[in-house]
Order: structure tokens, then sequence, then C-alpha cells
């Protein structure tokens, strides 16, 4: 206990581990950067925001592109490129700018909430999580949208706030409101907390601060910004919004999704975000009765915020059938605030439990193991091979009559000849019965070693002066096992996620080139005609190009309808797509979905074909297949 209260003091050595932290978070920011291949909504932020913020088009505009996020989610990196240049680097290297500044907001606001210690620990766990940094380092929303989170609460959250910034940190809550529609909640939840925990004239003078910036900006893009609430209602509850909903386009019928894609779903994002989920679980069960009122109120604050965003973000993922897969990456937008709502908690844990609390604490910790063992024998989080599957893989003496034969054989095959199962089922069906079989029986032995541990060891370190971990067992068990589980972020266990290229490609570097040799081939002021797949960031290198921005969503914006209307509103079908073929200048279309429908167009003598662009990324069937029509324009020397 002496040694704990020592390393306690030392708060210089708190601040250097921090500094150490942010290193490494930085280095890994930066390394990410240049590592993770682009996607679609990537290409979005950066094509459509370039567009809108020099002028080609106007957010909501009629017969534009279709503004699926509020204005500022594109127009932000769209000023950025204004400023140092259209292009795949001015973004990532903006993200990077923006993680660099989450995690100093994320120090600040630690420190204040809990210690130096406090503090540094925070750091560190940003510096480990992978999945986290793997988001932050791409010109995605999701880290705009963290860094303006944090600064909020950084500015509000507390006692003896100056005034300008509570104003500023809810002016700021104004603007990320106008950033992306999901965070809106937040404005009216801090404007509450305000009111609660500062200053009447203060609260006063933020209110009419954020309200004004929301409101000026909704009345600029009036009546368009109005299309962005429509689909998160159900029309027959809100027949006031039937105004803005847009009349005679329908959507393609999809298969529906079946529940186990949701339950994988589900499991994925508490795999990936073990720390937020569990930490937040961990304080509504074990809710410290020591608080200080400025405390309760920051607690109760950060509390509802997670809970509500949470709630509202599984519902749109999971409850709904546009992106089920996208649970886990909602949850980078605002789980920071549960990391902070631990740190306001620990060590404050309450020691006694009334029956509710050891029954959610011990089902918190049973539903949290199998959770956990079952996503990492059956890669819940990640593509990538565990330290479980080459064990499985891992070759054995062979042996026949009794006998060691010449040679090895995989453990697996081993068993799987041994089984029987081969009498019963064909080789591969046999195979998936014993890989089940073996995963299966793995998760039971773990399980009862691993809630053991954690049943038992609270007590037994308790005893030998951890004073800050509860004794009692079901408590003690609990807070373990977040500390276990953070613990084994950095090692790949938990947090961890697959990556998109491997080696050492440079991702920007590789869209550079490519970008450059469009440039020099494609004459200026073409009007260009894309089919692509996951990235439209090539678009940005040409020079003065003019494209069809109804297509630039691909098929996130193909619907049923007449053509002119949904042209109108952002969307096309398969007669626009021809229309638009017969006028462009210049065709573009990446391998691997280049059709026949398309080739025999481009072969039908009216086109010339360049060498195709260098491949992009890592991913397969990038290149892409330059045509210039003949009658327009001629290759530059």
């Amino acid at each position: 206990m002496m040694l704990f209260d020592r390393i306690r003091r030392l708060r210089g050595l708190a601040n250097a581990l921090a500094v150490l932290g942010y290193g490494i978070y930085a280095w890994r920011v930066w390394q990410y950067a240049h590592a993770v291949d682009t996607v679609l909504d990537e290409g979005l932020y950066l094509l459509k925001g370039y567009m809108f913020a020099n002028g080609t088009y106007r957010p909501f505009q009629e017969y534009g592109p279709w503004t699926n996020h509020m204005p500022f989610s594109f127009l932000i990196p769209g000023w950025v490129q204004v400023v140092f240049g259209p292009g795949l680097r001015s973004g990532r290297y903006f993200a990077l700018f923006l993680a660099l500044l989450f995690a100093v907001g994320v120090w600040v606001i630690a420190r204040r909430l809990s210690s130096d210690w406090g503090a540094a620990l925070a750091v560190i766990t940003l510096a480990m999580n992978t999945a986290m940094i793997r988001t932050y380092s791409t010109a995605n929303s999701q880290g705009l949208v963290a860094c303006m989170l944090i600064w909020i609460l950084a500015l509000t959250l507390g006692e003896n706030r100056r005034s300008w910034q509570v104003i500023i940190g809810v002016a700021l809550a104004g603007v990320l409101a106008l950033t992306r529609l999901n965070m809106t909640p937040l404005l009216f939840l801090l404007l509450v907390y305000v009111w609660w925990q500062h200053d009447v004239r203060v609260a006063g003078w933020a209110t009419i601060v954020g309200l004004s910036i929301v409101i000026a900006v909704y009345i600029h893009y009036y009546p368009g910004i109005m299309s962005m609430w429509v689909g998160w209602f159900p029309q027959r509850l809100t027949p006031f919004l039937d105004i803005w909903r847009h009349k005679g386009v329908n959507s393609w019928q999809s298969a529906p999704i079946p529940a186990k894609t949701r339950l994988i779903s589900l499991f994925q994002g508490f795999y990936l975000h073990f720390v937020p989920l569990v930490g937040a679980a961990a304080v509504w069960i074990l809710w410290p009765v020591d608080w200080k009122a400025a405390q309760r109120r920051m607690a109760l604050f950060l509390s509802v915020t997670f809970g509500v965003f949470l709630l509202a973000h599984a519902w749109a993922s999971l409850g709904k059938d546009y992106c089920v897969y996208c649970f886990s990456t909602y949850l980078f937008f605002f789980d920071v605030t549960a990391l902070l709502l631990v740190l306001l908690a620990f060590g404050h844990w309450r020691t006694e439990l009334t029956p509710i609390r050891q029954a959610a604490a011990i089902g918190v910790v049973l539903i949290g193991v199998t959770t956990l063992l079952a996503g990492y024998t059956y890669h819940f989080g990640s593509g990538t091979p565990t330290v479980l599957d080459k064990v499985i893989k891992l070759p054995v003496p062979r042996f026949s009559g009794g006998i060691m034969r010449e040679g090895t054989v995989p453990l697996d095959e081993l068993l799987l000849n041994k089984s029987g199962l081969l009498q019963r089922y064909p080789y591969d069906q046999a195979m998936a019965v014993l890989d089940n079989w073996l995963r299966g029986a793995i998760v039971a032995l773990l399980l009862v070693v691993i809630l053991t541990l954690l049943f038992r060891l609270p007590k037994i370190l308790h005893q030998h002066g951890v004073a800050w971990l509860p004794a009692h067992p079901f408590s003690g068990a609990l807070v373990l096992f977040l500390l276990a589980g953070w613990l084994l972020s950095p090692i790949g266990i938990l947090g961890r996620s697959s990556d998109s290229c491997s080696g050492n490609v440079d991702i920007i570097a590789s869209y550079e080139a490519a970008g450059a040799y469009l440039r020099s081939s494609i004459p200026s002021d073409s009007l260009v005609y894309w089919q692509g797949s996951d990235s439209q960031v090539l678009l940005l290198y040409l020079d003065r190009a003019r494209f069809f921005p109804q297509q630039l969503n691909i098929e996130s914006t193909l619907r049923v309808g007449d053509a002119d209307t949904l042209a109108r509103y952002g969307f096309w079908n398969d007669t626009l797509a021809r229309r638009w073929r017969q006028e462009a200048d210049v065709i573009l279309v990446e391998e691997r979905v280049y059709d026949d429908e398309i080739g025999e167009y481009v072969t039908s003598g009216e086109f010339d074909e360049l060498l195709p662009a260098p491949a992009t990324g890592c991913r397969p069937g990038t290149a892409l297949h330059i045509y210039l029509r003949k009658k327009k324009l001629n290759i530059k020397e």
C-alpha cells in the first residue's frame, strides 16, 4: 500500500509517461495514415467537400451531389483542401492533426476529472487502441467529431469554468450538430448540464450563442437541410415532414438481413470497444457514494450522453438494414465519454453491493468473458489469424499403428482422422464440425479458468495492499475484468482490427502516383464518367474535371423512379447512366467493376484507350482504365 501511495505522489513520472504515451500515439497515427487504404466514405468527404468548398456545388443543391450528411462534415475537409491542395495527403494530414489535438483534449479533461496519473493512463489507453487509431487516421468524420466532442467537454465540464470557455464549448456543440446529425442530441444534453452546473447568466448567453449558430445555418440551407431528418422517423408518425420527403424516389428491395449478422456486428462492437462498454457498465453497477455534487453532475451527464448515443446508434445500425456492420464504427464518435466516466469513478467504487447489483456484476463478467473468448476464437473483431489458429494447425508427428512415422501432420488433420467424422460427413463439412468442437472446447476451458481467477484474485490482491481494488468478489471481479481487458488491448487480443494493407505500401504515395498519371493523361475541363467501387479519391487529382455528381456514391444512390426526379435529388438509375456515358468526354472504369455493358460501349470505336492508371493501395483490381472520346479530345503528348 505504501508503494502505491509513493508512486501516486510522483507527478513528474506520471507526466513523463503521458508524454511517452502521446509520442507512441502520434507515431502510430502517422503510420496508419500512410498504411490504411481509403474507402468510399473518405473519398466522398474529400471530393464532395472540395466541390462544396470551391463553389462547384452547394450542399443540398438540386441536380448536385447527394448531401447525405450535415454540411460541415463535407465543408471542413473541403476548406482544408482549398488551402493546402486537393488530395489524400491533405485529408490524411488534417486527420493526423485532429487525432493529435484529440489526445491533448483527453489529457486535459482526464487530468481535471481524475489526476496526473489518470491523465497519463488515459493517453496510454489511446496509444494502445489500434482500432481507434486506425479509424482516426483517415479523413472520415469519426476523428473530426471525436476531436470536437472532447474539446466541448474540456471547455464545459467541471466547476469554475470561465464564462468564455462555457460559451465557446456550447457554440462548438452547435457546430458539431451541423457536422453530424447523429450528434445533435449533445447540444441539448449539454445545455441541461450547463444550466445545472454553471452560472445562470453564463448559461443564458451560451444557450443564445449555441442555438443561434444552428438556426442561422438551418436558415441558410433551408429547405434542403430539412430532408436530413426524414430518415430518422417513421413516415406514419411524422406526416409534418412529408413536405421534405423525396417524392417519386424508391429504393431497391434487398434481401432481409439475418439475425446472426446483427449478432456478429453486436459482438464485434463489444470486442473492439471493450474498455468503454465494460467501463461504463462497471461505473453504473459500482456507482460511487462519496462523490461531491460537481462530480455527481459530471457523472450523470457523461452517463446519459453515452447511454443515449449508444442506444441511438445501436438502433440505427443493428436495428435497421442500411449499415448493420457500422455499429462498431459508430461507437468511435462518442465512446471517449465512457472513458472519462471510468476515470471519474476509478478508485471511488462502492464496496457493498445490493443483490441486484451483485447479479448485474456477475452478468457483465459472464457475458463479457464469453463474448471476448468467442470473438477471439471466431474472429468477430478481425479477420487476421490468431495464436489459436496457429495452435490448431500446429504440425505434430505422424503415428500409424502406434509407431511414429516420418514427417508431420497438422493437429486438426490428426484429430480429424481419429474422430471418425470422415465416416459421417464429407471432408469439408467434417473439418468444419471439428473446428467448431475445438474452438468450443477451448472457450469452455478458458471460461472456467478465467472466471475462477476473476472471482478469487480480488480478495487476495486486496489483502496484499491493493486498496483501490474492491475486496468483494463480485465488484472486485468486475473491476479486475475491466483492467485485464485494458492490459490485453495492445497485444491484439482486444481492440484489434484487421488492416486493409500488409507490407510497406504507402497509400498516400500510391494514390498520388496514380493521380499524377491521370492528370497528365486527361485534358483539363473534361466531363468524366466514373465507374468505380471503393473510393473516389483519384478524381481529386484531375485538372478542373467535371463529373456526374449523382453517381459519386455509386450503388448507395441507385434508385427506382423517373430519371429527372432522381437526378434532381442526387440519385441515379440505369437510364441516367447510359445517358451520361453518351455525354462524357472521358470514361474511367475500375478494373474490378468492368462489366460487359461498359466493355461493349467503350470498344464501339468511339474511344481511344490509354494505358490504365497504376493500381492504388493493396486491394486487387484497382487499376483504372481510361477511355478518351475520339471526336472531342486529343491525347496529351
